[in-house]
Parts: structure tokens; C-alpha cells; sequence
């Protein structure tokens, strides 16, 4: 969970509030936070951001008004108000880590709300909070709706998806993943990167999927190559190629399983990748 904001359109007289979703969220320096709009005022909002302050938990109090943001103090965890003796500014030296909520789905159906520290950040004078984007990924919203009495109601969930600063919604939602067929090859990442065939005098564009030295290992004994990675910058990548699939729509994939025949790359390249026929890929969200 990322937390809540109040960027949307309102159409009170007609009832429709729209909300203006960004690939993007609130960050203390290069660590993105978990954020709640706590208080109002004329335009000014103060959110309340959970962190660990020098390993104790506080909360971070972050003021947003005319597109800047400020941090203002942060509060011991147990006593969130501003007049609270326990109130401080930030100083230089201060170890802040951000925490985020996680929802894991367990296999019963339920789901549990877990801590996890999001990043380590070392306080100094040009420490500044501020958004940058969450990258490209899978997001749900939901509209949360209070009434007078303190009743909370929550919309259904809208599904968007973000693809090299795209936003697209999708009907559908965000369908689960199969689980992992016993023949599927895990994969990391897909990208697609581009290299000057000097013989040919023309770029070669193709894909490239990383994966962790286990896996490059396994697919390696397999097919009697190294299994020590690309000869020239020492990662482990594949190269992806298929006929029938358009792997564009698979770029920057976070998590995928492929299936395909595997071989060496050719000696005239002088690498040391291998080459992955892929017949189908099912993504992992």
C-alpha cells in the first residue's frame, strides 16, 4: 500500500470524482514513503508518513501546499499530536527508513498488513521530500468515502497500468498469475537494448532478459556452454528471440517465466549469452 491522497476531480453537484492518477509518489530523498493526508486547510495538507528514526518508530509530518512539499517535524509513533514533547526537527546524521505496508494474499484467501523498511537514508542539509515515479508496474485505487458519522466505504478497485510513462486503466483488473509450470525458466527482467554491427553497418536491435547466476548456471549445463556470464560487462543475461510472440509488450517486465528452446549464442559475436527460442512467456504480477 502506498497510502491515500486527495488529488482527484470532484463533481459534487453531479456526484462523479475522478481521480487524477501520476506514476508517481512521495519520496524523502532517493527512498519512496507510505504517505496519509492527516490535515487540511485552505489548500495546505499535512501527511503523515511512518518511518523509523534512528531505529525508533516515528512519524514523519510532511506539509504539501502550492506543489511544494516540506518536511515539517517528526513525532514519536505513540503520540501523533504536533504539540507532543516528543516533537523534533530532522538533523543532519539522522538515519530515517521509511516503512511501506505490505498485503500479501495467503492461500486461505486472507490477507495480513506487514512492516518492511523501504530504503536507508542518511540525513544531511539538502535532505528534501518530493515525488518521483514509482517505474513502471501494476496499481490499484480505491475510493474511500467517509461520512458524517465517521463511517468509512470503500469503492471497488480500478486497475492501471503504467508502461514507459503510460497510463492506461484496465477493465479487467490485474489477473493473478498461474502458478509456475515445472518446464517454465524463471526470468527477472526483459529490456531491449541495441548494438552497432559494425560488419553490417546497422543497429541490431534485440532483447535481453537478466536473471540471477543460478539460473544462468542451470541454463548453461544444460547446453554445455560457460556459465559465467557475458564476457564483456559480467552480468547474466539472455538473449530472447521468437517468431510468433511480440516481445515488445513484455518489456521491463519485473517477473516472468519463459519457455523455448535454449543454445549458445554465435562465436562471431563473442559473447558468452545464451540464446532462448521463446515459444510463450506468462507474466508474474
Amino acid at each position: 500500500m502506498w497510502g491515500s491522497n486527495q488529488d482527484l476531480t470532484a463533481d459534487w453537484e453531479h456526484g462523479v470524482f475522478i481521480e487524477d492518477f501520476h506514476d508517481d509518489w512521495g519520496c524523502i530523498d532517493y527512498a519512496q514513503v507510505f504517505m496519509q493526508p492527516v490535515a487540511y486547510d485552505q489548500g495546505r495538507v499535512m501527511y503523515a508518513v511512518p518511518i523509523l528514526l534512528n531505529g525508533d518508530p516515528y512519524t514523519l509530518n510532511v506539509g504539501y501546499y502550492n506543489g511544494e512539499y516540506e518536511i515539517l517535524s517528526a513525532v514519536k509513533k505513540s503520540e501523533t499530536s504536533l504539540a507532543s514533547k516528543t516533537q523534533r526537527k530532522l538533523k543532519p546524521g539522522d538515519v530515517v527508513e521509511p516503512i511501506q505496508y505490505l498485503v500479501p494474499l495467503h492461500d486461505d484467501g486472507s490477507r495480513t498488513i506487514e512492516d518492511m523498511p523501504m530504503g536507508m537514508v542518511t540525513v544531511d542539509e539538502n535532505t528534501t521530500f518530493y515525488t518521483r515515479s514509482l517505474g513502471n508496474g501494476y496499481f490499484r485505487i480505491v475510493f474511500e468515502m467517509i461520512d458524517y458519522a465517521g463511517k468509512t466505504y470503500n469503492s471497488g478497485e480500478c486497475a492501471i497500468r503504467v508502461r514507459n510513462g503510460v497510463i492506461e486503466r484496465l477493465p479487467g483488473g490485474i489477473v493473478p498469475a498461474a502458478q509456475r509450470p515445472d518446464y517454465a525458466n524463471e526470468v527477472h527482467f526483459i529490456g531491449v537494448e541495441t548494438w552497432f554491427h559494425e560488419a553490417w553497418n546497422e543497429e541490431i536491435e534485440y532483447y535481453t532478459a537478466v536473471v540471477d547466476a543460478e539460473t544462468y548456471s542451470n541454463f548453461a549445463n544444460i547446453i554445455g556452454t560457460d556459465p559465467y556470464g557475458d564476457s564483456m560487462t559480467d552480468t547474466y543475461t539472455i538473449q530472447l528471440i521468437s517468431d510468433t510472440i511480440d516481445l515488445q509488450e513484455y518489456v521491463d517486465v519485473r517477473m516472468a517465466w519463459i519457455t523455448g528452446a535454449i543454445h549458445a549464442a554465435g562465436s562471431a559475436f563473442e559473447q558468452r549469452d545464451i540464446v532462448f527460442e521463446v515459444d510463450s512467456v506468462t507474466i508474474a504480477w
